[in-house]
């Protein structure tokens, strides 16, 4: 279980016992998201600077240079681990609250989802929530200001994004689940 306040973040493990704790560089930055990789042997956070820093979880070390998935005063607010992915490390992130994106860890790359010619209307829309599919081939988001949900189909070799349908007229608050 990560814990996190602010700057500062904590690491449970076994009988909730803190495994390793750390502090961003820079105490203006916050942490504003974050995800275990599926067989948990790091974790991601996502900052108020737009960054993604990885910490192994055996060791609490910092890996390499945190990635910049978006410019310097956009937050990552939202990432949401993809399980089922054979030779990649990567997560949904939504930057800004209101863009989409696929993380791919191992390669240090960003790629925007594409909300397809019927959902231009939604695009840059605050997105309240990402949901995935169990078997990682579909995931959908909530946008909330348009009275909208947005089905999305998942590549899951190539890890590429189609959209599928978008859902109107559904009433959603800030906490929507599906699955």
């Amino acid at each position: 279980v990560c814990v996190t306040c602010k700057h500062k973040f904590f690491l449970y493990g076994g009988r909730l016992t803190v495994k390793f704790s750390g502090e961003l560089d820079d105490e203006r930055e916050i942490i504003t998201s974050g995800a275990f990789s599926k067989d948990s042997t790091f974790m991601v956070l996502g900052t108020s600077l737009g960054k993604v820093l990885t910490y192994r979880v055996s060791d609490g070390e910092l890996e390499s240079q945190p990635f910049q998935a978006a410019g310097h005063d956009i937050e990552i607010t939202q990432l949401v681990t993809l399980h089922n992915i054979e030779d990649n490390e990567a997560f949904l992130m939504v930057v800004g609250g209101n863009g989409l994106q696929v993380y791919i860890h191992n390669k240090r790359d960003g790629r925007e989802v594409d909300y397809g010619e019927d959902g231009q209307a939604y695009e840059g829309s605050p997105i309240c929530n990402v949901q995935i599919a169990l078997n990682n081939k579909f995931f959908m988001i909530g946008i909330p200001s348009k009275r909208a949900i947005g089905f999305f189909g998942l590549n899951r070799a190539q890890l590429s994004c189609k959209p599928l349908k978008w859902v109107t007229k559904v009433s959603l608050d800030l906490s929507f689940f599906s699955n």
